[in-house]
C-alpha cells in the first residue's frame, strides 16, 4: 500500500504533482456522465486514495469517500466495500479504534447485502488488526479465524498467509507461543513465493520476538536481523521501527547499553517518519524502561508519560499497562510514593481487562472449533466427491429440490419486499448511528485526550503543591469526562449488547471509581442474553449511579452486583454491606428519581431494602 522509497523531490516539485492530479480528478468529475465514463472516474478514485495514503491520509479518505458515493450510484458494489475497507486502513494507520470499527461494520454489512466475499475476507482481517490494537486479543484471534476460513473459501492464498501472520500475533500476545511460531510458519512459505518485502520481513521479526519471549536470544536477534536487511534492500529504512526497537531491547537484556540506545533513537526515527502514534508509543515505554535499568530516574518519567500520552491516543489497553508500570516503577525511585501507587494500580487493572481467566478456556474453544470446521470441510468435498458416481439420482434429487425451491420462492415473493424495505431502514439508521459515534470520537474524544495529557504534564512541572493539586484534579476531571464519553460512544455504535460486554463495561467503571476508596467490588454474571443498545446503556447508567451512591454515602466496605438471566426476564441485585438510609429523606441527593424513570423506560421494576446494609433488585423484561 504504501511507497518503499521517500521521495528526493523538491517541496515545489511535490506542490506541482498534487496541483496536476487535482485538475486530472476535476476533468474527471466534468466529464460526460454514463456508464463508459463512470468506469474511469471510479478507477481513477482509487488510484487517487491509494497514492495519497502515504502522505497524506485526510486526502487519501476523501477520495475513498467520493469512490463510495460514485459506486453507490451506479451499484458497483465491490467498488463501494474496497472504498469502505480502505477508509478505515487510513484509520488504522492513525490508531483511531473506535472510527475503524464504524468503517469496518459498515463494509461488512454492506458485503454481506451485496455478496463481496473478497473483500469481506480483508475486512474481516483488518477488524482483527484493530481488536489487536486495543487489547482485545481473544475477539482478534476469532476475527481472524474468520478471516481464514473466508480466503480459503475465496481460494487467496496471500489472504491466508496474512491471517495466519495475524492470528499468530495475538496468540503471542495471549503468551500462547508455540501457537504462534505455528501460524507465523504457515503464512512463511507463500510469503517467500507470492508476498512482498514487508510481509517476509515482518514474519521474520515476529518470530524473532516468539523467540525472545523463549529467552532463545540468539535465535531473536538472528531473525531481527534477517527482518531489517530485507527492508534495508529496498530502501525501506522508515519501516524498521518494530525490529531497531526489539534488537536494542535484545542488546540491553545482554549488556550492551550504547548499541541498545542507538537502535532505540533509530526506531522512533523511523515511526516519526511514518506518522505511526502506536510506535512511538511502544518505544517511549522501552526508553522509559532502558532509563530505568541506567538509573536515570526523571528520563524514566519523561518517557513513560510520553508513552501514555500515546497510547491513550490509539486506546492501546497494553501500552498504555506497559507506560503505568514504567512509571510506577519510577515514580517509586524517586520516593514520590503516592503517585507510584497510582500507576501501580492502573497497571493491575489493565493487566486484568487483559489477561482475564476466560481467555484460555475461550482460546481453547475457538481454536476446536476451526479445526472441526476445517475437517467437516474435507468431509463434505469426500462425500462429494463419491456422489458423483450416482449421477442419475443427483439429478433426480436436483429436479426434485429445483421444484421445492420454486414453491418456496413463490410462497416467499410477497414477503421479499417487506425485508428490502425493513433492510434499508436499518442501514439508515445504523448509518446515522455510526455518523454521530465517529463525529464523538473523532472531534470531542480527540480533544479531551490532548486536554488530559496536557494536564498531566503541566501538572507535573508545576512549580508548587498546590499549582500540582489542582491540575492533577482537573486532569482527572477531563479523564473521566473521556471515559464516560466513550461509554457513550459504546452504546451508540452498536445494535446490541451481549451481558458479557455490559458486565465488562460496568467491571472497568466500578474498578475505576472505586480507586483508592478501599471498598471491595464483586460481580457475578449468568446468562447470554443479547439487550438494545438502549437497555444496555440504561442499565449501566443505573448501575453506576447506585455504585457512586454506595461509595459517597454507605459507609461500608464491599458491593457486590448479580446479573441474572432466568428466561425472558433479566435481574440485576446490587448489595452494599454500609449503614443503609432512607428513601425519603434521600430521594433527591441520590438520584433514585432518574434511575425509576430509566427502569420504567425499561418496562422494568425497581426495588430498594435496607437490611444490614442497602439491597437494589432490578427486573426487566427480555426481547423473545
Amino acid at each position: 500500500m504504501a511507497k518503499w522509497k521517500r521521495s528526493t523531490k523538491s517541496p515545489a516539485a511535490n506542490r506541482s504533482r498534487i496541483v496536476w492530479q487535482w485538475w486530472i480528478y476535476l476533468g474527471l468529475l466534468l466529464a460526460p456522465k454514463g456508464t463508459h465514463a463512470d468506469t474511469p472516474v471510479l478507477d481513477s478514485l482509487e488510484g487517487l486514495a491509494r497514492r495519497y495514503y502515504a502522505v497524506d491520509l485526510d486526502s487519501s479518505r476523501y477520495f475513498a469517500r467520493k469512490a463510495a458515493a460514485q459506486g453507490s450510484r451506479i451499484a458497483a458494489h465491490e467498488k463501494v466495500a474496497w472504498a469502505y475497507n480502505w477508509i478505515a486502513i487510513t484509520y488504522i494507520k492513525q490508531g483511531l479504534t473506535d472510527s475503524v470499527t464504524v468503517y469496518l461494520d459498515r463494509c461488512l454489512a454492506y458485503c454481506a447485502e451485496h455478496d463481496v466475499p473478497e473483500i469481506a475476507g480483508k475486512a474481516r482481517l483488518n477488524q482483527s488488526i484493530n481488536l489487536h490494537q486495543r487489547g482485545e486479543y481473544e475477539a482478534a484471534v476469532e476475527s481472524g479465524l474468520a478471516a481464514l476460513r473466508n480466503f480459503e473459501a475465496e481460494g487467496d492464498d496471500l489472504g491466508v498467509a496474512h491471517a495466519h501472520y495475524n492470528t499468530g500475533m495475538s496468540y503471542q500476545r495471549l503468551d500462547r507461543l508455540d501457537e504462534a511460531l505455528a501460524y507465523y510458519r504457515r503464512a512463511l512459505p507463500t510469503y517467500r513465493e507470492k508476498g512482498g518485502v514487508l510481509d517476509r520481513a515482518n514474519t521474520f521479526n515476529a518470530i524473532g520476538s516468539a523467540f525472545n519471549e523463549q529467552e532463545r536470544g540468539d535465535s531473536a536477534l538472528h531473525y531481527y536481523r534477517q527482518a531489517v536487511e530485507e527492508k534495508l534492500a529496498v530502501n525501506a529504512w522508515a519501516y524498521c521501527g518494530s525490529e531497531y526497537s526489539n534488537i536494542a531491547s535484545r542488546l540491553e537484556q545482554d549488556g550492551d547499553s550504547a548499541q541498545a540506545a542507538a537502535f532505540y533513537q533509530r526506531s522512533f526515527n523511523a515511526y516519526e517518519a511514518l506518522g505511526d502514534v502506536r510506535g512511538k508509543s511502544l518505544v517511549a515505554g522501552n526508553l522509559s524502561k532502558f532509563k530505568l535499568a541506567a538509573q536515570e530516574w526523571d528520563s524514566a518519567v519523561y518517557y513513560g508519560q510520553l508513552g501514555i500520552a500515546h497510547a491513550e491516543t490509539t486506546n492501546d489497553r497494553y501500552l498504555l499497562s506497559l507506560g503505568h508500570e514504567r512509571l510506577a516503577a519510577a515514580y517509586g525511585k524517586l520516593g514520590a510514593f503516592e503517585r507510584a501507587l497510582f500507576h501501580d494500580q492502573k497497571h493491575d487493572s489493565l493487566s486484568e481487562l487483559i489477561t482475564s481467566a476466560e481467555v484460555q478456556k475461550n482460546m481453547d474453544e475457538l481454536h476446536i472449533q476451526y479445526e472441526t470446521e476445517k475437517r467437516e470441510r474435507e468431509l463434505d468435498k469426500e462425500r462429494y466427491a463419491g456422489q458423483r458416481k450416482n449421477f442419475w439420482l443427483i439429478a433426480s434429487g436436483a429436479g426434485i429440490a429445483a421444484l421445492i425451491l420454486a414453491l418456496v420462492l413463490l410462497f416467499q415473493s410477497g414477503q421479499e419486499r417487506k425485508k428490502r424495505l425493513l433492510a434499508t431502514a436499518r442501514a439508515d439508521l445504523e448509518a446515522e448511528r455510526n455518523r454521530i459515534s465517529m463525529d464523538l470520537h473523532d472531534h470531542l474524544g480527540a480533544e479531551l485526550s490532548v486536554i488530559t495529557s496536557r494536564l498531566d504534564t503541566e501538572a507535573f512541572r508545576a512549580g508548587t503543591p498546590e499549582s500540582q493539586t489542582q491540575l492533577t484534579v482537573l486532569a482527572n476531571q477531563a479523564r473521566e469526562a473521556s471515559a464516560q464519553l466513550r461509554e457513550t460512544i459504546w452504546s451508540v455504535r452498536k445494535t446490541e449488547v451481549t451481558l458479557e460486554q455490559l458486565a465488562t463495561r460496568i467491571r472497568e467503571f466500578a474498578q475505576r471509581n472505586l480507586e483508592g476508596s478501599g471498598i471491595d467490588f464483586r460481580l457475578e454474571r449468568s446468562g447470554k442474553a443479547d439487550l438494545t443498545s438502549g437497555q444496555g446503556l440504561d442499565l449501566f447508567r443505573v448501575v453506576q449511579e447506585a455504585i457512586n451512591n454506595a461509595r459517597k454515602y454507605s459507609g461500608g466496605n464491599h458491593i457486590s452486583l448479580q446479573i441474572t438471566q432466568e428466561g425472558t426476564q433479566l435481574t440485576l441485585i446490587l448489595r452494599d454491606n454500609g449503614r443503609g438510609f432512607r428513601e425519603a429523606s434521600v430521594a433527591a441527593g441520590y438520584g433514585l428519581a432518574n434511575m425509576r424513570e430509566r427502569i420504567a423506560n425499561l418496562n422494568g421494576s425497581i426495588s430498594i431494602q435496607q437490611a444490614e446494609g442497602t439491597q437494589i433488585r432490578i427486573a426487566i423484561p427480555l426481547r423473545t
